[in-house]
């Protein structure tokens, strides 16, 4: 993958890009709309799939009340959709399971954590279930700058985002339909690229089928 740029690196490239091809309209004040748009397609790439170099490990200590933890999870996960698996210290190899919507909480005991859900304080993210279980507990999630300037560098590969910012940007202009085929191809190329590039390694951290088989024998 290539060097992270910055926001605004990526928006005067796209606009560079843009000017390349004869027809396409790039003004100065399109700036803004244009580091809009770079924003909104990192947040979808982001969102659609657990990219492995875009996730880390953090460590917590339960406190054995309410399944929380002692420590403001906020701080490194930015939301409960971000979190890719929950691990314990005293049972490293098995994955909590997020808790089904028609399964009661409340009714599940014990002390050792077994599932996690949403936690009712935002600074928390998640709670375990049952909910007093103690122990230091181990979680994957993916991660992202909770806010962007123009130099925020952008962690992402800065091709596809030019790429597909360009398509999305000569669509939404009405520029001919070759300008836009070839942006679209290149963004799709390179989202492939960088798929099978995530996928290269033990197995693929999106598939359901390959999870289910490392875990099942637990």
């Amino acid at each position: 993958m290539n060097k992270y740029l910055t926001l605004s690196e990526i928006v005067q490239k796209v606009i560079t890009t843009l000017s390349q091809y004869q027809g396409t309209s790039t003004q100065k004040y399109a700036e803004d709309r244009i580091s809009e748009m770079v924003l909104l397609l990192y947040n979808k790439l982001f969102d659609s799939r657990t990219w492995y170099l875009h996730t880390k490990w953090f460590k917590y200590t339960l406190t054995g009340t309410n399944g929380v933890c002692a420590e403001d999870v906020s701080k490194d996960i930015a939301s409960f959709y971000d979190i890719c698996s929950i691990s314990t210290e005293i049972n490293p190899n098995y994955e909590l399971k997020r808790m089904h919507l028609s399964t009661n909480p409340f009714l599940i005991t014990g002390n050792v954590a077994s599932y996690y859900i949403p936690a009712t304080d935002d600074k928390k993210v998640f709670a375990v279930v049952p909910f007093n279980a103690t122990g230091t507990i181990y979680v994957r999630a993916k991660v992202k700058p909770m806010e962007f300037f123009p130099d925020t560098e952008i962690p992402f590969d800065p091709d596809v985002l030019i790429y597909g910012v360009c398509y999305q940007y000569c669509a939404d202009d009405g520029n001919s339909s070759t300008q836009i085929q070839k942006f679209e191809r290149l963004y799709q190329e390179r989202l492939q690229t960088l798929t099978s590039l995530d996928n290269s390694g033990t197995f693929d951290w999106n598939d359901e089928e390959a999870r289910y088989s490392v875990n099942q024998w637990r």
